[in-house]
């Protein structure tokens, strides 16, 4: 994640949603939806953010706006109706004391989700603390060295990468600026030395946010700004999709045999077969939201695996499992890790450490602007506190 990113897909500012016509894109009227409903336009925020559900029907985001957009519209029907969808997939704890629920009080309907609302919404948390980096690093990538028994983690702020020994201090690797490093964002550790290649992101028209190797010592990096994914190998990048494929492809993760990347993005999950570049949503079961992930990760288990995902642009902020069949083409469940919980503010990305899960549950990433600058004074920046937690 970035504070360039979107802060939801609600939030994303686009162009085209400024123009005169009529957006008719996800995000465009997303965005055109919640702006009206901002400004009182309670009817026109309906309309667009109906058209909207009708393209993401598994976004709880988009569902509760819309539902609090139709309710206040006195459309009580489908405002129940998409808030139970909601429900359905897990959220909506804020229905009890959203004032544009008002009007929905007396139905049983209503009294029956906030019911379902309340059982659903106990706190999962079974972490404890690892270790503490330092205030003002506004932290955003982390990885493993399993060879070397250490973490890194890349800071936005200070723009250089610190090493945690197994002494629980981070000491820096690579200096602040050093040869022109800038906000640090995806890290990944391999046992082999890969080469180095350089992808010019001045001009922001891109945004190199995660990263996964490859068996044969390439690598697969998400862009997005540009809404695709490059392949990296033998010091050249290559462009796998066409600009604006993917809605901010974010966290990546790769199958062993290199074949296929699992893409997180503004929608979903998205498996890329990196041979014929044919992208295709990640089938899942329904009633499981698999949106607004940051980080990512492969699980591998005899029986195949499990993606471990940082859902971090959802309320609440989760913590998810989300098992694979056999072939790892498929989801076929959901496991929530912890949510619910005071000690996963604003999590980012994590390692995995065997049958642990590490991650860095306060980045305060959301305390610097679109262009770097500390949004408080540096004494107001809390430690960043890293926790673990064993997988079931």
């Amino acid at each position: 994640m970035r504070n360039r990113r979107w802060s939801s897909l609600l939030g994303i500012v686009l162009l085209a949603a400024a123009c005169a016509r009529e957006p008719e894109d996800l995000a465009g009227l997303a965005h055109a939806g919640r702006e009206a409903l901002k400004r009182g336009g309670v009817q026109r925020a309906a309309t667009l953010l109906e058209r909207a559900v009708v393209l993401a029907p598994e976004n709880p985001n988009l569902l509760y706006v819309c539902a609090r957009a139709e309710s206040l519209a006195g459309d009580r029907d489908r405002a129940l109706q998409h808030l139970a969808r909601t429900v359905d997939l897990g959220f909506g704890d804020g229905a009890a004391r959203e004032p544009a629920f008002r009007s929905l009080a007396p139905l049983p309907g209503f009294q029956g989700l906030l019911r379902r609302i309340a059982r659903q919404g106990s706190p999962v948390d079974p972490s404890r603390p690892a270790f503490v980096l330092p205030s003002d690093l506004i932290p955003e990538g982390m990885a493993w060295d399993a060879a070397g028994r250490a973490f890194y983690v890349g800071s936005l702020l200070r723009h250089k990468i610190a090493r945690i020994g197994p002494d629980g201090v981070a000491r820096d690797f690579v200096p602040s600026g050093a040869g022109g490093l800038g906000e640090v964002l995806g890290m990944k550790v391999t046992g082999r030395p890969t080469g180095s290649a350089v992808l010019d992101g001045h001009d922001r028209q891109h945004l190199w946010n995660d990263l996964a190797f490859l068996p044969d010592g390439g690598l697969v990096v998400t862009d997005s700004e540009e809404g695709t994914v490059y392949r990296v190998r033998n010091g050249r990048a290559e462009r796998l999709l066409a600009p604006g494929s993917l809605l901010y492809p974010n966290g990546i993760a790769t199958t062993p045999d290199g074949r296929r990347a699992f893409v997180a993005h503004g929608e979903g999950i998205a498996i890329l077969d990196l041979a014929t570049r044919r992208l295709a949503p990640l089938p899942h079961p329904d009633g499981v939201a698999i949106l607004g992930i940051d980080g990512l990760y492969l699980d591998l288990q005899p029986a195949g695996g499990r993606l471990i995902g940082v859902q971090n642009d959802t309320d609440p902020i989760r913590l998810i499992a989300l098992p694979l069949d056999a072939t790892l083409t498929r989801v076929t469940g959901l496991t929530i890790l912890a949510a619910r919980t005071p000690n996963l503010p604003l999590p980012t990305t994590g390692a995995l450490v065997g049958g642990d899960f590490y991650y860095m549950a306060n980045t305060q990433t959301d305390q610097l602007s679109d262009d770097g600058r500390l949004l408080v004074p540096l004494e107001k920046l809390q430690p960043v506190m890293v926790r673990v937690m064993r997988l079931p």
